[in-house]
């Protein structure tokens, strides 16, 4: 398999110093950087690496080129630790990406895993989530902005796991932030854009039933105890509060 129809050799590039190795068998080149590293380690671990045919030569050590960023193509390449390893968002989605093209399955799990603990599948392990200043995972600024990276991402790699997490990170933040986040709300689908906006909807007309009771004066003939229910009923309200939320949805706006 070719990993493009030009000549290596014809780009100008720079050596990344920590990723050429002098005794390496192959060299990628990616936008104007350049890796020298072991074919026989890639093709053990990803197919399509088994399978790529050089396209040129570079001092004399065959080579290929890959399409991708080549920031990407760097933390794809460079050892990417588990975690709880501090690492930045970027870097995360760029080796989930770049792994599951090229078939690198050990570094897909290890991108989910990362992004298990941002996103887990139970109330127990969502509530346990760090404040987003003490995450392991740096994320961009405005954070919903890396929410949205994060659906893209998931959605590109069938993680269905990660879905109701991510859109309920989504979902507690302004429509008008959710839009305002132009880049990355532009980088989804015509479909998954819908199903943001009508999951926001839906969720504020459920939040508006919830909190009708609270709001609604206490019938005395229900009641047997009028002090107890308002009590009841104004501990509720506190409780429900977004206010009250001390959760991990802090910083999505």
């Amino acid at each position: 398999m070719d990993a493009t129809n030009g000549k290596a050799n014809s780009l100008a590039f720079s050596r990344q110093s920590d990723l050429w190795y002098s005794d390496g068998n192959l060299i990628i080149v990616s936008g104007t950087r350049a890796f020298r590293v072991y074919a026989q380690f890639l093709a053990a671990k990803s197919r399509v690496f088994a399978e790529m045919r050089p396209v040129g030569v570079v001092e004399n050590i065959p080579a290929v080129r890959l399409p991708e960023d080549e920031d990407d193509v760097e933390s794809f390449l460079n050892y990417f630790m588990p975690p709880p390893t501090p690492t930045k968002l970027d870097t995360v989605l760029a080796v989930l990406r770049l792994s599951h093209k090229y078939d690198v399955q050990f570094l897909i799990r290890r991108a989910l895993r990362h992004l298990n603990t941002m996103y887990p599948t139970t109330l127990g392990e969502f509530l346990a989530i760090p404040s987003p200043g003490s995450l392991h995972i740096e994320y961009p600024e405005p954070q919903l902005a890396g929410h949205l990276r994060v659906l893209r991402a998931a959605m590109e790699v069938d993680a269905q796991w990660l879905l109701p997490a991510i859109h309920y990170y989504i979902s507690v933040a302004p429509l008008r932030s959710i839009l305002g986040a132009q880049r990355s709300w532009a980088a989804l689908t015509e479909e998954t854009r819908f199903f943001v906006v009508t999951t926001h909807a839906w969720r504020l007309h459920r939040f508006e039933k919830v909190h009708e009771g609270p709001l609604q004066p206490v019938d005395e003939n229900v009641c047997t105890d009028l002090v107890g229910c308002l009590r009841t009923q104004a501990t509720y309200a506190d409780e429900a509060s977004w206010n009250h939320w001390k959760g991990p949805a802090v910083g999505c706006d």
